[in-house]
């Protein structure tokens, strides 16, 4: 007698249909895939930067992601690291009477760095900008905003701001340059307020990078 054939099961997830043994598959490589995510060294790099001026034409900063090539502490095996989190925090001092202070962290889709002109729409602006700019989404796909916002502050000393952003690994992987520190994907920090005269308002950060890079 022939082999009796039966019909296959099939499971519905998400939309697709799928049969038993594929199923089990997918469960098995899903598995694989996290022991492997869980046994891999979790790294720190941390950086910092103290008293920079929020001046009104806009300051990047691009040390936020940026572990140099090595196999050290706080450094990357390869040319591409995964974040796990990514922990800034920073403090803002006013000078002015009233100053308009815009924080801005970003991750760029280009392999160069950045300029406040990639990010801001610059139309109508003569010399500077000022704290509230649109964004440039003009052939921008390579711009993400992942923090953005404005903070009003008064004369020096009387009014600090501290924040601590923590970025997820939604933000997506970093690819570096053959060895450099520059790459794909990077997260910078933009940082631009509207005082016209020195002393311009004042910030410092500090930030923790947790990552892998197998």
């Amino acid at each position: 007698m022939g082999r009796r054939k039966y019909a296959a099961q099939t499971i519905t997830r998400r939309g697709k249909t799928l049969t038993r043994r594929s199923a089990s598959k997918n469960v098995a490589k899903a598995t694989i895939k996290r022991l492997i995510t869980s046994l891999a060294e979790h790294k720190y790099y941390d950086n910092f930067a103290t008293g920079l001026a929020m001046i009104p034409t806009g300051l990047i900063q691009a040390g936020l992601t940026t572990p140099v090539q090595g196999t050290g502490d706080g450094q990357r095996v390869g040319d591409k690291v995964t974040i796990l989190s990514l922990t800034i925090k920073f403090d803002i001092i006013g000078a002015d009477t009233t100053n308009a202070c815009r924080v801005i962290i970003f991750r760029w889709g280009m392999p160069t760095v950045p300029v406040p002109a990639d990010v801001f729409q610059t139309a109508g602006v003569v010399t500077t900008y000022n704290s509230l700019p649109n964004y440039d989404r003009v052939g921008q796909k390579q711009l993400r905003v992942l923090y953005d916002r404005t903070f009003s502050t008064t004369a020096n000393g009387t009014n600090a701001y501290s924040r601590r952003i923590r970025i997820g690994k939604n933000a997506g992987p970093l690819e570096f340059n053959n060895g450099a520190i520059t790459g794909t994907g990077l997260i910078y920090g933009l940082f631009i307020s509207d005082s016209q005269i020195a002393p311009h308002p004042s910030l410092s950060w500090y930030s923790r990078l947790t990552y892998t890079d197998m």
